[in-house]
């Protein structure tokens, strides 16, 4: 008679033996229906799984209130008990609802966090619904603490250059930006760097320019044209050159001088050693100026030397008497030649009177010795 029934009991509770249905097993024990045997078994089988099973659902439990839907995950992975239990269904079917939802984050963290994306990550964790202990929202955390202060820095820093207008630091930050591009500080910085750089560019063109060929002129003008910071590198750089090429007005006005002067030679080693522009007009001028009167100079100044040399006094004191130029070597000597205190001058008188009174004895005598040039009249 009792034979069916056991039979049935002995089936269920092997059935929960094996598939270790914690929460069977322990039903069986405490609805007290079963025959003595079988409810030992039952209860000797809770009684060995019952501190693990215990620990197991408790931190399935503690996962769900904490919403630690990544802790759940792997509690499940691990489940070794049936998984029918009544006490791991309903806390699957909770997962499987959670799961839209935090693929979902998930999908927005692990975006962000690849592009380096630090304000759209900082406002995907501020939307995070599940537990800050989960190991993706402690990455992106730690990211943030790790990258933002430097970010921050960084924006900070695009403030001030496009403050100052100093377009060389802000292409240099923007160029070298490490984050995501669509950041709204980098492409605030990168609009304002387009929309400098058509005048930004020409205007470090004439500068680079100016700077490069050493013309004064030219980068003072670009110096004062400058429309951007006065920090900026390009600018300074300008402004140093300038004060290394602070010579340049005392420079022009020798040039000046020695044209006024008629200094050819003083004009000529200034010009060959004009450390600035080939193109400035001050050096232009004077080396047209040094070209047109050259060739005569030279032929003046040649002059001056071949009367000397042959003691021409007539010819030389007429190239002296003619001479337009300044104080040069050649002038001094020439005058020096003729300061022979009159002596060419008694000379010749003393010619003219021996021809007056036909006194050829004597006259044949200072010819004879006649230390002047054979040309003179």
């Amino acid at each position: 008679e009792w034979g069916p029934v056991y039979d049935q009991q002995r089936g269920e509770v092997d059935r929960a033996v094996e598939a270790k249905n914690i929460s069977v097993l322990r039903k069986i024990v405490a609805a007290g229906k079963h025959f003595d045997d079988l409810a030992e078994i039952a209860s000797e089988a809770a009684a060995h799984h019952a501190e693990g099973f215990d620990a197991a659902v408790a931190q399935l439990k503690q996962g769900v209130l904490t919403r630690n839907y990544a802790s759940l995950l792997l509690l499940l992975s691990q489940w070794e008990y049936a998984p029918q239990d009544i006490c791991v269904v309903g806390i699957q079917q909770t997962v499987e609802a959670w799961t839209p939802e935090y693929e979902k984050l998930e999908r927005g963290l692990k975006g962000c966090m690849s592009d380096k994306n630090l304000p759209n990550l900082e406002a995907a964790c501020g939307t995070w619904t599940f537990s800050e202990e989960d190991p993706l929202f402690v990455e992106a955390k730690s990211m943030l603490a790790r990258l933002g202060p430097e970010r921050d820095a960084t924006a900070e820093q695009f403030s001030q250059a496009i403050a100052a207008e100093d377009v060389t630091r802000l292409q240099h930050l923007v160029t070298s930006w490490a984050y995501c591009k669509l950041d709204p500080a980098w492409r605030a910085a990168k609009r304002q760097c387009d929309e400098w750089d058509p005048e930004y560019i020409h205007q470090r063109g004439a500068l680079d320019a100016a700077r490069a060929d050493r013309h004064v002129p030219a980068l003072r003008a670009a110096v004062d044209a400058w429309k951007f910071g006065a920090g900026d590198e390009v600018v300074v750089a300008g402004k140093e050159v300038l004060g290394q090429l602070a010579g340049y007005d005392e420079d022009c006005e020798q040039l000046r001088g020695l044209c006024t002067a008629e200094n050819l030679d003083g004009l000529r080693a200034a010009v060959d050693t004009w450390g600035y522009s080939k193109q400035d007009e001050e050096f232009l001028a004077a080396q047209k100026y040094l070209e047109d009167r050259w060739s005569q100079y030279q032929q003046a100044c040649e002059a001056l030397e071949r009367y000397s040399a042959s003691s021409n006094i007539t010819a030389l004191r007429e190239a002296v008497g003619k001479w337009e130029y300044g104080e040069v070597p050649a002038l001094v000597q020439a005058r020096s030649r003729l300061d022979d205190g009159g002596a060419f001058d008694r000379a010749t008188s003393e010619l003219a009177a021996l021809v007056a009174d036909r006194n050829v004895g004597v006259l044949t005598q200072r010819l004879e010795a006649w230390p002047y040039s054979p040309e003179e009249e």
